[in-house]
């Protein structure tokens, strides 16, 4: 299986340009299996209880997790928003609420060029 990655804005390219190289080759190893595998191991993938659709790219490094938000637009394609370094077991409010505002600014830009 094949899916596609895009990425929305500049809120992933921002946070990925800041990473060390070998935090940067994780990141995209990741992305790879995300995008080759047929079924994604949770560890790398989850949804985001309480969310209409968000889930969570999860990378661990020896001295920090990072996850990176993404949603599904069309059945094979995946959007990626903001990124997090996750510093306790929950996700704030705060960087949730960004995603949620990512995802709707995504679709609301979607609907105006289809109307084009």
């Amino acid at each position: 299986m094949k899916r596609s990655i895009y990425v929305f804005k500049n809120y992933f390219l921002e946070f990925f340009e800041k990473q060390d190289l070998k935090t940067q080759r994780k990141i995209e190893i990741t992305m790879d299996l995300i995008r080759y595998e047929e079924r994604i191991p949770a560890n790398f993938f989850k949804h985001i209880r309480g969310t209409n659709g968000i889930y969570e790219i999860r990378i661990s490094t020896s001295h920090r997790n990072i996850r990176i938000f993404c949603f599904f637009d069309k059945d094979d394609r995946i959007i990626i928003m903001n990124c997090i370094v996750k510093k306790s077991g929950k996700i704030r409010t705060g960087e949730l609420k960004q995603a949620i505002l990512i995802r709707r600014n995504y679709f609301m830009e979607q609907s105006n060029i289809d109307r084009k």
